[in-house]
């Protein structure tokens, strides 16, 4: 096969590559094939997917219900519309299918892609405050770039944390953010298991699903890990939006919880659930909730999205950005 193909023009060899590689989402579907997968949906969501108060196990009823929108899908991608349908009909985040592309690591969130922009950098305001904006937690977060853009921006009075449209990723990227702006041991909040919550029935007679009475309780937090270089002392902002979930929500939460740190922008997605992936058959995956989580405080955020403490438009095209002023003029005010 490659001798073949070394004696074919480029051109006709790249042909013949995207037809060996074609897409799996132009590819046909059979009943059987379906069925398959819908089979290995039931058996996570109903053995391994966790949300206190969501009846996972009630996913047949919502399957029967929708069943003929399934049965119409002929190829991937009009599968995955149909039952990614029926799952939003739990009414939580983090539970879709999608196709395997080879990963499978745990999430806070999905990694979003930083789009081919920095996933993190710093900018300095004309009054010396730093600005870090940080797009993602997922895989394009780099430690390394963050700890040089820390030791550059800890020479600043002031500090605002950009995490406007970042969608979440892993939560050791978010410990290892939090370790430059919290103090070591800082709580940030409790996730709360399927385990957690039987072993608090069972020691208390509590309610399994009193997200803030488990958390209270649990002794297992998740903290901010400690770290040799120095914590930032200045003043610090948070900048939001609706595009901020998961793993960034609950920095901003942590953030206005442990320093008093002001959120501004506008209310965030209300998207934080730890999630995992399962494979499934015939190149599917699916992501799942296995743990709530709940703030240093006791408030839950899946469902419940940050309100800041000044809310600001987004800005137009062309404009100054009016939601970073109101965070510097408020840290400004701060250190008066």
């Amino acid at each position: 096969m490659r001798r073949l193909l070394q004696r074919l023009p480029a051109a006709i060899v790249a042909a013949c590559l995207i037809a060996i590689a074609a897409p799996a989402a132009a590819q046909r579907l059979e009943a059987s094939d379906k069925q398959e997968v819908l089979d290995a949906i039931e058996r996570v969501l109903t053995r391994q997917a966790f949300v206190p108060g969501v009846d996972f196990t009630t996913w047949p009823a919502h399957l029967g219900s929708r069943r003929a929108s399934v049965d119409a899908a002929t190829t991937p991608r009009s599968f995955l519309y149909a039952v990614n349908r029926i799952l939003r009909e739990f009414g939580v985040s983090h539970c879709r299918v999608d196709l395997d592309e080879g990963g499978g690591t745990p999430l806070m969130a999905q990694e979003p892609s930083s789009g081919g922009r920095p996933a993190s950098e710093l900018t300095w305001l004309a009054d010396g405050t730093a600005v870090v904006r940080v797009r993602t937690f997922g895989a394009d977060y780099k430690r390394d770039s963050i700890d040089a853009l820390f030791e550059e921006a800890s020479k600043a009075p002031r500090l605002i944390l950009d995490l406007r449209s970042n969608g979440g990723g892993l939560v050791g990227n978010l410990q290892h953010l939090m370790g430059y702006l919290l103090p070591p041991g800082s709580v940030m909040g409790t996730f709360v298991t399927r385990r957690t919550a039987t072993a608090f029935e069972s020691a208390t007679g509590g309610d399994a699903t009193d997200l803030a009475a488990i958390a209270e309780w649990s002794r297992s937090k998740l903290r901010v890990r400690s770290r040799s270089e120095a914590v930032f002392a200045g003043k610090i902002a948070v900048l939001v939006n609706r595009g901020t979930g998961s793993a960034s929500e609950m920095a901003a939460a942590a953030l206005r919880d442990v320093l008093g740190a002001p959120i501004v922008g506008s209310a965030t997605a209300g998207a934080v659930l730890g999630s995992t992936y399962s494979a499934l058959p015939h190149g599917f995956r699916l992501q799942y909730p296995a743990q709530d989580y709940v703030t240093a405080k006791g408030v839950r955020l899946e469902g419940h999205p940050l309100v800041p403490d000044a809310e600001v438009r987004t800005r137009g095209f062309g404009e100054k950005d009016p939601v970073l002023d109101a965070a510097r003029q408020l840290l400004v005010g701060q250190s008066r």
